[in-house]
């Protein structure tokens, strides 16, 4: 027969007793003789309970789950145990517990306030997939709105606060802008197959991959045909960031350093850089002072 455990939630995080009244001694000899059962859970939120005041209604709680400590030996047994609600009363099932001991359950009650009806079958006709720029099957590199930009094996894209999308254009080895009308430019580079620092169309890439915004609005790029990390900075200049342009692994200071085909790129939130130095199967890490 299951043991059955009946429950009210009195507070965000309460504290409930299984069993009681028994010595030390009993709960040793508890633990090393039970064997663990199956115990059914009812838990009822209460009208005047201090949860209901601060989630709103009853109907309000979306989850509900438990957490559920035994005080014999201070283990916990049960972390964030998720009950089903059934319209009245949330229940559940818990597998493989020593009845017999004093356990401690908290309850952690969740108030959604935007959930769709029904959480379980997402409605996937609401959502609508469009092109934004750019013509499928189309290649090139030609300036314009929407579809009538080209764009020849772009790879990554990064957004910045103001609304504009930026691309790495990877086979046109330019930096691309998208504004937020969707009018899109080239933003860096002129073509060209090398590695030239300077104002807009004026610098040059080799073969840009990933890219990735600071918290200032800069804009990093892992220029892989190079082996360097290029900067741009918002109005346009492009600098090297990083990398001799040799292929090696050496670490240093912002330039004397090398790199081997850099790809992915990501800040942190202490304006740290990493790298994936792919074919060096490493990870690099670029401080803010460089």
């Amino acid at each position: 027969m299951k043991a059955r455990l009946g429950l009210l939630l009195t507070t965000i995080t309460s504290c409930f007793i299984l069993y009681s009244c028994m010595s030390q001694e009993q709960q040793e000899q508890a633990l090393q003789n039970s064997e663990p059962q199956s115990v059914d859970v009812t838990v009822n939120v209460g009208g005047d309970s201090r949860a209901e005041r601060f989630l709103g209604t009853f109907d309000q709680i979306s989850r509900l789950s438990l957490d559920i400590d035994r005080n014999y030996g201070n283990k916990r047994v049960l972390t964030d145990f998720p009950l089903e609600h059934d319209g009245s009363k949330w229940t559940g099932t818990i597998n493989k517990l020593i009845v017999g001991f004093d356990y401690t359950i908290t309850g952690h009650a969740y108030k959604c306030t935007d959930c769709p009806e029904n959480t379980n079958s997402p409605d996937f006709d609401n959502y609508t997939v469009s092109t934004f720029a750019g013509l499928a099957g189309s290649s090139g590199l030609t300036n314009g709105l929407g579809s009538q930009a080209r764009f020849n094996n772009p790879h990554g894209i990064s957004a910045d606060n103001f609304g504009n999308i930026y691309i790495s254009d990877y086979s046109s080895n330019v930096i691309r802008k998208i504004d937020p009308s969707g009018n899109v430019t080239t933003f860096a580079g002129n073509g060209t197959n090398s590695s030239i620092d300077g104002q807009g169309t004026s610098a040059s890439f080799h073969h840009p991959l990933y890219i990735a915004l600071d918290n200032i609005g800069n804009l990093y790029v892992s220029d892989y045909g190079s082996s360097k990390i290029r900067k741009i900075t918002p109005t346009g200049y492009v600098t090297t960031y990083a990398g001799t342009g040799s292929t090696g692994f050496d670490n240093g200071q912002s330039t004397s350093a090398s790199f081997n085909k850099p790809y992915g790129l990501v800040f942190d939130s202490s304006s740290n850089l990493f790298i994936a130095d792919t074919s060096n199967h490493i990870i690099r890490k670029i401080d803010p002072s460089g």
